[in-house]
């Protein structure tokens, strides 16, 4: 399937290194304060930091997901790019940390059907919401393109999405009751709103570049996006004293995509070069990000190993370091041959689309 190519590809930036190490760091401190107790101390406050982090994951996934479908000539050299990034890491760990025995619902995603297929690999469900959401939205842009010029259609799917997520999470939450972990915010049918948002982003940064430019680099963004925060941390807090509701189970979920939108908005502003000290940790930590994402769990379930050999103090820092070391084994040792194999992939559909 042809598409449209609208805009050409990007570099690397560091404010996106910043979101995602900010997103990363988020997660793993909610995590790890969960396994070792410290929730117990540390309040309410991390556990929506853990939320935010992922919902900011979701939003800059969007994002680039955007970027690189308006950068793309066809549909399959779009899944392939996406594919080659995600899968292979996905695979390798889920095959190890079920023993080399994994469902076939995490393979397959079918989180997006049954929450019930999470309990073998907690966090499938967040994969799930990216994966199905880069073969929804090009269907969607799809049919929306056969009507509507192609600019046009890109927004009117992410509008779509929003407008499906939000109103689907509003219905249940009014009509049913559900538990809200597996109900709303593993639920990844309910969740599209969150990527959807990033795609808007990419939207206008494409076809609205002085809007865009604009935003980046009014200081009202930064303050923006710390009020988006204010709001999303003042309802996560009332779910977490079991206050949910329409606010919990519907408006949390929006609110922490627009603190995410606008926290990638100004993040992304260029400024100055930081020095190394500072650029090259949070290179390293975006880097290896998503493997990260991936092991963090089965490593902080050793804490009481680490504790118990190490002490507490010593403990927590052989923890860190496992962290580190486990995600930069699967970043060099499968993450980064998925990410070199991606030009000559697309060289070698470029000449079969030339001698078909």
């Amino acid at each position: 399937m042809i598409l449209p190519r609208l805009g050409p590809p990007h570099s690397r930036s560091f404010g996106l290194d910043l979101a995602r190490a900010i997103a990363i760091t988020a997660v793993v401190v909610c995590h790890g304060a969960w396994k070792t107790g410290l929730a117990d101390v540390l309040g309410p406050v991390v556990f929506f930091l853990g939320h935010q982090g992922v919902a900011l994951f979701f939003v800059l996934s969007g994002y680039l997901i955007g970027r690189t479908f308006l950068a793309s000539d066809s549909l399959a050299v779009f899944w392939m790019r996406r594919w080659c990034r995600t899968l292979p890491t996905y695979v390798v760990v889920v095959v190890l940390v079920t023993h080399f025995a994994p469902d076939a619902p995490a393979i397959v995603f079918e989180q997006l059907f049954s929450a019930h297929a999470v309990a073998r690999f907690p966090i499938g469900w967040s994969l799930a919401v990216e994966e199905w959401f880069y073969l929804l939205f090009p269907a969607v842009f799809l049919l929306l393109n056969a009507r509507l010029p192609a600019r046009t259609a890109l927004l009117a799917a992410a509008l779509l999405f929003i407008a499906a997520a939000t109103g689907a999470r509003g219905i249940l939450s009014l009509a049913t009751e559900r538990p809200w972990d597996t109900g709303y915010y593993q639920a990844p049918a309910l969740r599209f709103d969150a990527p959807a948002f990033g795609l808007i982003l990419a939207w206008a940064e494409q076809f609205k570049p002085q809007v865009w430019a604009r935003l980046r680099a009014a200081r009202a963004t930064g303050w923006a996006a710390a009020a988006a925060l204010l709001v999303a941390a003042l309802i996560g807090l009332g779910i977490h004293d079991g206050v949910n509701g329409f606010c919990g189970n519907v408006l949390y979920f929006s609110a922490m995509s627009v603190a995410g939108g606008w926290l990638t908005v100004w993040l992304s502003a260029p400024r100055a070069a930081p020095p190394a000290w500072v650029a090259k940790p949070v290179q390293w930590t975006a880097r290896i990000s998503y493997p990260l994402y991936l092991t963090h769990l089965s490593v902080l379930d050793g804490w009481g190993g680490f504790r118990d050999g190490f002490g507490a103090a010593g403990g927590a820092a052989v923890m860190i370091a496992a962290l580190v070391l486990v995600a930069l084994t699967f970043h060099v040792a499968v993450e980064q041959p998925g990410l070199a194999a991606r030009p000559w992939l697309e060289a070698l559909m470029a000449r079969r689309r030339a001698y078909p």
